[in-house]
């Protein structure tokens, strides 16, 4: 979607299968660890991550590897599940967004805030979202724990409910896309806000 509003956009994707299939929109795909990308310091305006570093070990290292790659005023957009929201009170240890294993960390504002700080960033803007999908996930791992499988089962994902984000998950450079818009030395249009 980037690269059709005029961005030049590469990415990361540590599934080689998903890389392949991501070079369709973008020849700049690295496949494998984030921290081992061959971007180039200053290379990007702006880098996201979306549901990304729940799923790294070291989630300080990877936020200073993406503030490497930041050109001056670039932005870096993080987005994570929120363990100090309402849903992870709700549901505790039913709720979707521990993901067990494959999440190794949690994250609160404040606990992201502090690994963008101890990474050498700085946050210029917080905001929560309480996504529906996730209380519907979060609600049939309630029930599933409590043996209403049959209940649970109607919660579960690809459901009615759910095709519209089947549609949208199934979009490559979901797991992290950096762009620079314009072409050329100097084309690029710089963020308003940055994070160094």
């Amino acid at each position: 979607m980037a690269q059709a509003l005029g961005w030049q956009v590469a990415g990361v994707e540590v599934d080689e299968a998903a890389a392949r299939k991501a070079r369709r929109f973008s020849i700049r795909v690295h496949a494998g660890d984030l921290l081992e990308a061959p971007f180039a310091p200053g290379e990007f305006d702006c880098v996201t991550a979306f549901h990304v570093l729940e799923h790294v070990p070291d989630p300080i290292r990877a936020v200073r590897r993406m503030l490497e790659w930041l050109a001056p005023g670039g932005l870096l957009v993080l987005e994570v599940p929120n363990a100090g929201g309402l849903g992870a009170r709700l549901f505790g240890r039913a709720w979707s967004g521990l993901e067990l294993p494959r999440h190794l960390s949690r994250f609160t504002p404040e606990t992201l805030g502090a690994t963008v700080a101890r990474a050498g960033g700085r946050v210029v803007w917080t905001w929560h979202q309480a996504k529906p999908r996730y209380y519907v996930w979060s609600l049939g791992f309630w029930l599933r724990d409590r043996r209403l499988g049959t209940l649970a089962r109607w919660t579960g994902r690809g459901k009615w409910w759910a095709s519209g984000w089947s549609t949208w998950k199934g979009l490559p450079l979901n797991s992290l896309g950096c762009g620079r818009r314009g072409g050329g030395a100097g084309g690029g249009r710089r963020s308003g806000a940055g994070c160094r």
